[in-house]
């Protein structure tokens, strides 16, 4: 399951969490606007920026299972090592026209 933590967090409507599984992200743009947001099945984040700061960092399995994170400014994902998920959002978000990535 795809969670995300941020202080702003909206519930995500009814309307867009019925399309979306437990490990399903939605990429979205307000129409004519700098807003855009990430929504899991349940929770739900605006950005009213372009510009963004991106953080990816995969631990691989050591001692421990290791874990994929991605860090959106103050927003948080975590999914297992190498997650198919983490790395088709970091895609998604990179091909974002009006987006500006500082990757880390």
């Amino acid at each position: 399951m795809i969670c995300l933590r941020k202080a702003d967090i909206l519930e995500t409507p009814d309307s867009v969490r019925h399309d979306l599984s437990a490990s399903d992200v939605l990429i979205w743009r307000v129409p004519n606007s700098s807003k855009w947001g990430i929504s899991s099945q349940f929770d739900t984040l605006v950005f009213d920026h372009t510009f963004v700061q991106l953080e990816w960092v995969e631990l691989l399995p050591a001692k421990g299972k290791g874990s994929s994170h991605l860090r959106i400014d103050n927003l948080s994902f975590r999914g297992p090592p190498k997650s198919p998920q983490i790395a088709a959002l970091v895609a998604a978000i990179r091909k974002m026209p009006s987006v500006l990535l500082n990757t880390i």
